[in-house]
Formats: structure tokens, sequence, C-alpha cells
């Protein structure tokens, strides 16, 4: 039972990486980023260390939505979130989204 929840941890923890990559790269909307993490968070609050990424996401987009940021500036503060990451036993995956500026 254990290793199903550190599987569904790391495909959580990837799905919600890839998902804000692809909203800072531009080939998706921050209304479709936002849906899915909306929709994946339930899942979260069940979840250790992706919990840590979740609030921290979530936190930028409540100071968004409440017009502390523009989309720049949001996507300028969410853009380190990705750029080192550990997964798996302390395998580091990096993901570059520089090019989207």
């Amino acid at each position: 039972m254990q290793g199903e929840n550190v599987m569904n941890q790391t495909e959580t923890d990837v799905a919600l990486r890839e998902n804000l990559a692809s909203y800072l790269a531009g080939d998706i909307s921050l209304k479709h980023f936002s849906a899915f993490f909306v929709t994946s968070s339930w899942l979260v609050e069940r979840l250790g260390e992706t919990r840590e990424f979740a609030d921290e996401i979530y936190l930028r987009l409540a100071e968004f939505s409440n017009g502390d940021w523009d989309e720049d500036e949001l996507k300028k503060i969410l853009r380190p979130l990705l750029e080192t990451v550990d997964l798996r036993d302390a395998k580091e995956v990096s993901i570059d989204v520089r090019g989207s500026d």
C-alpha cells in the first residue's frame, strides 16, 4: 500500500510540474492550468512533499487573483519552482522554461 502512495505522489508531482511548465512556456492558458490545478488539488492534500509544491502554486494563484501580480509577474514568480526538482530518491530533473519570455 505504501508503494502505491509513493507512485501516486510521483505521478501527481510530475503532472503538476508538467502542467506548470506548459503554462509557463505558453502551451496552455492560465485558465487551463488553473482548472487542472483545482481538479488535482484534492489528491495533493494526501501527499507529503508534493503538497509543499502545490501550496506554493496555490498561494501565487491566490495573490494573482487578488490583483497582487499581473500575469507576467506571476510567471516570473512561478518559474523558479521548476528550475531544479528532486523526484524519486533524489534524482534531479530539470525543466528548462527560460525560453518562454
